[in-house]
C-alpha cells in the first residue's frame, strides 16, 4: 500500500546486511537501525511476503495492547481502583481505536507500533523500580526506553514524561525522603540516554561531518515567522487533541487544517496545565499522552513529513490516553456516585470504535 513497495523492492535489491551500516547515522534526519532490523528479519524469514508483514504488525499491536493492560492495572491499582474491568477497557479501547489503523495497516508506517513495545515496557520496568526503590531496575528502563529510541529517533520526547512519572508515582515513606529517593532515580534514568545522544552525537559527526541534516536545519526549514509558528503550534495540538476523543473522519494524507482549532488547541494547553498540577495519576497519563503530540508538533512546524499532518503520529499518545480516559472517567463518575455506569458506557464506544476499524481496515485493503 501507498509506498511500501518502494521500501520492499529496496529490501530485495539489497543483497547483504551491513551491521556497521545499519547503525551508522546517516545523512537525513531519520534514524532507526530497530526498525530496519525488523525489515531484514522479514526478507530472511519470509522472502519479504506482505502478508506475513502484515501480520506482524498486528502482531506488534495486539503485544501493545497487553502492555496497555498491565500499565493500566499498575494505574488503577496505585489509585486505589480494585476494578478488574477497568484495565481490560483501556486495553480494548487503545487496540480498537480507530486512531491506529493507519500505524497498523500501513507497513512502513511499523515504527511507532514497535517503538511503543520498548516505550510501554520502559514505563512498566521504571513504575517498578520506583515502587521498589531499585536503581537497578530504573537503569533496565532507562536502557529499554533507548531501544524505543533506536524504533523512532522522536521516542527521544518521552524523556520528560518518565521523569514526570518518577515525580508523581506514589510513595509510602515520608515527603523529604520520597523527594531524595525520587530524584536518584530521576538521575538514574535520565543519565544512560544523555550519554547514548553525546556518543550518538559524536559517532555523527566523526562519519558525517558538516554533511549531515542536524537540529539546526530542522529549525531552518520551519517556513514560519514567530507569530505564525505559535498559531501552528496551537492549531496543530488542538486537531491531534480532537482526534484523540473523536478519531473521525479519517483520512491518510492530511495537508490543511481548520484555523478554528487553534482556539480548541488554547483550551487544551490550558487543560494539560491544570491537569499537571494536580495529584491524580489518571491525570498524569492525560498528561503524558498530551505531551506526546510534542514531535508531531514540530513535524507540522518543520515540514519536514510528506505531510504535515499525520494520524500515524498518535498511536503512542493514545496508549496512556486510553488509561488516563479510563481512569479519570472512573474517578468523575465515583464522585457522582455513578460509577457503575462507567462499563456499560464505555462498552457502547467500542461497538462504534470497532465498526470504524473494520471498515478503515477495508479501504486499506483498497
Amino acid at each position: 500500500s501507498i509506498d511500501d513497495w518502494k521500501m520492499l523492492i529496496h529490501l530485495q535489491d539489497t543483497a547483504h546486511l551491513g551491521w556497521a551500516g545499519l547503525f551508522r547515522p546517516g545523512h537525513g534526519f531519520y534514524y532507526r537501525p530497530l526498525l530496519m532490523l525488523t525489515f531484514w528479519g522479514d526478507k530472511f524469514l519470509w522472502g519479504l511476503e506482505p502478508s506475513f508483514m502484515h501480520l506482524e504488525n498486528i502482531l506488534i499491536h495486539a503485544l501493545n495492547a497487553v502492555l496497555v493492560l498491565l500499565l493500566a492495572r499498575k494505574v488503577f491499582a496505585a489509585m486505589g481502583l480494585k476494578r478488574p474491568e477497568l484495565p481490560l477497557l483501556s486495553a480494548l479501547l487503545f487496540a480498537l481505536h480507530p486512531i491506529n489503523t493507519e500505524s497498523i495497516n500501513w507497513i512502513s508506517g511499523r515504527t511507532d507500533p514497535l517503538a511503543t513495545v520498548f516505550v510501554l515496557a520502559s514505563t512498566l520496568v521504571l513504575i517498578r523500580g520506583i515502587e521498589r526503590k531499585s536503581n537497578l531496575t530504573v537503569l533496565a528502563a532507562a536502557f529499554l526506553f533507548i531501544a524505543g529510541i533506536l524504533s523512532k529517533e522522536m521516542t527521544v520526547f518521552f524523556l520528560p514524561a518518565g521523569l514526570f512519572l518518577i515525580w508523581r508515582w506514589p510513595q509510602g515513606d515520608s515527603e523529604s525522603a520520597s523527594g531524595k529517593v525520587r530524584f536518584r532515580q530521576m538521575l538514574v534514568y535520565a543519565s544512560p540516554l544523555l550519554v547514548a545522544i553525546l556518543g550518538f552525537l559524536v559517532v555523527r559527526e566523526a562519519f558525517l561531518a558538516h554533511h549531515a541534516a542536524g537540529l539546526s536545519d530542522l529549525l531552518a526549514r520551519t517556513p514560519y515567522d514567530p507569530f505564525n509558528a505559535v498559531r501552528v503550534f496551537f492549531k496543530a495540538f488542538g486537531f491531534y487533541v480532537k482526534k484523540l476523543f473523536v478519531p473521525v473522519p479519517l483520512n491518510f494524507a492530511i495537508v490543511k487544517v481548520d484555523n478554528r482549532y487553534v482556539w480548541l488547541g488554547l483550551a487544551a494547553f490550558a487543560a494539560t496545565l491544570w491537569l499537571a498540577r494536580r495529584r491524580s495519576l489518571a491525570g498524569t497519563m492525560l498528561v503524558i499522552s498530551f505531551y506526546q503530540i510534542l514531535p508531531a508538533i514540530i513535524i507540522a512546524l518543520a515540514d519536514v513529513a510528506w505531510t504535515p499532518v499525520a494520524e500515524r503520529y498518535l498511536y503512542l499518545p493514545s496508549a496512556f490516553f486510553v488509561v488516563g480516559l479510563v481512569g479519570g472517567g472512573y474517578e468523575l463518575l465515583r464522585r457522582w456516585r455513578r460509577e457503575f455506569i462507567l462499563a456499560p458506557v464505555f462498552g457502547l464506544l467500542l461497538f462504534p470504535a470497532a465498526m470504524v476499524t473494520v471498515q478503515r481496515n477495508l479501504v486499506w485493503q483498497d
